[in-house]
């Protein structure tokens, strides 16, 4: 039995929550709960989606958030990094769509010299994008049954999973509807499988749709918040 008054060894590695403001009280209360799990950080690696596909190359990294001002992804964070783990280093990411996964797997081969016990991993990621509640909740419930199952990481897997609306159903040409970056997801899932931290814990899942009661499908984005522990 634990030592009264001494911490359980920490074994959170990384997690995955929005970078959709509507929900700021709920990414505030996340970053709490994260430092409550796992105080002592001094590595942050936050991976974003490229969402207006900035600069000329697929993956970018940069040793300061300074360098995106204008991906949300990324400074829809930093404050709340800032409050919750104001001496962690922060290295950002950012990786546009369709990038080729013989680079996202490169890029896990670099990030992961850099990884510790000290290091905690976050996938910025917005969740199922305009489709009605009951469709978005059969996305998201398929998502977190993946991730829950620990299997090994597959990236057909995760872009099958990206694409799709509902059951039997996918969208049309390219698009990611079920999560907006199966880049992000493959990066941090890698990260987390040569971790050995293959258990996946929801925190919670909401939407615009459940929060706002908003008709138009189009309206809706939903989010999850989870962590991967040891």
């Amino acid at each position: 039995a634990p030592v009264s008054g001494v911490r359980e060894r920490v074994t959170l590695r990384g997690a995955v929550l929005p970078h959709h403001l509507l929900v700021e009280t709920f990414i505030d209360d996340f970053y709490q709960h994260l430092q409550g799990e796992f105080s002592d950080v001094r590595k942050i690696i936050l991976i974003s989606p490229n969402h207006f596909g900035y600069g000329l190359r697929y993956v970018q990294m940069s040793e300061s958030p300074r360098y995106f001002p204008g991906e949300h992804g990324i400074m829809v964070h930093v404050p709340f990094i800032q409050k919750y783990f104001p001496d962690a280093e922060i290295l950002p990411i950012i990786l546009k769509f369709r990038t080729p996964r013989e680079k996202l797997d490169a890029l896990v081969r670099d990030l992961l010299p850099r990884v510790d016990g000290h290091t905690l991993v976050l996938a910025s990621v917005d969740f199922t994008h305009y489709v009605g509640e009951k469709d978005a909740l059969e996305n998201d419930a398929r998502t977190i049954a993946w991730l829950e199952s620990g299997r090994p990481v597959d990236f057909e897997t995760i872009t099958a999973l990206a694409k799709s609306i509902a059951v039997g159903k996918s969208s049309d040409g390219d698009n990611a509807v079920a999560f907006d970056s199966p880049e992000t997801l493959h990066v941090t899932l890698k990260l987390m499988e040569a971790q050995g931290a293959r258990r996946f814990v929801l925190w919670k899942r909401t939407s615009s749709a459940s929060l706002m009661k908003l008709d138009d499908p189009a309206q809706n984005t939903s989010h999850v918040f989870g962590s991967w522990q040891l």
